[in-house]
């Protein structure tokens, strides 16, 4: 039953942290596609409202549960809100912007190293991006080559954020903001326009 009065919904003052607990254990056996919001409350003991309530999405759940504060979707979210100008260029800089920010990248960058000999993790990152960032992609791209265009921008900025991040890489890593916007965002711009949905 959802909770429909007005406030915050009950759950005791210790929902958030029972919450979280059962979210990580939920990932973790079953992986991201799999988890629905009112399974996770379910396993809390709380109302799935509450799950709402503290979080907003289960894609921000799970960026809790990995302990980054903006996920890659959100990102996006963000770059797509201001419109299709130069859009490749935006989403180029934003994403720069925010892996440079330490208190981003840091959890992240943990995350992906952790997910390196853990096979499961692997897998729930896995899905997770195709689910949030592929999706998000597809849907702001259309047509029946969605898909593909997709995956090119994918490579190209899952290309910068390893060279740059995880590697550190030269000259990638030393490169200035405005010189690796110049750099890709041409790669990227012919794959970000909008294409009918119509087959």
């Amino acid at each position: 039953m959802v909770n429909k009065s007005a406030g915050r919904p009950r759950g005791g003052s210790d929902a958030r942290e029972r919450i979280l607990a059962a979210a990580r254990m939920r990932f973790e056996q079953d992986g991201y596609a799999a988890v629905s919001v009112r399974s996770i409350a379910r396993e809390a003991g709380v109302d799935h409202s509450l799950v709402n309530y503290h979080f907003g999405s289960k894609e921000a759940l799970f960026g809790h549960v990995l302990a980054i504060g903006l996920t890659p979707g959100e990102v996006m979210d963000r770059v797509f809100a201001a419109g299709d100008d130069h859009l490749a260029e935006r989403l180029v800089a934003t994403a720069v912007t925010v892996w440079d920010q330490p208190v981003f990248s840091g959890p992240l960058l943990g995350v992906l190293r952790s997910a390196d000999g853990d096979a499961g993790l692997r897998q729930t990152l896995a899905t997770f991006i195709s689910t949030e960032v592929h999706g998000r992609l597809r849907e702001h791209i259309g047509g029946p080559d969605a898909s593909a265009h997709t995956t090119a921008v994918v490579t190209v900025m899952a290309g910068l954020i390893f060279s740059r991040y995880v590697l550190a890489a030269e000259p990638m890593a030393s490169m200035s903001r405005e010189k690796i916007v110049a750099t890709l965002a041409p790669m990227l711009a012919p794959h970000l326009g909008r294409r009918s949905s119509s087959r």
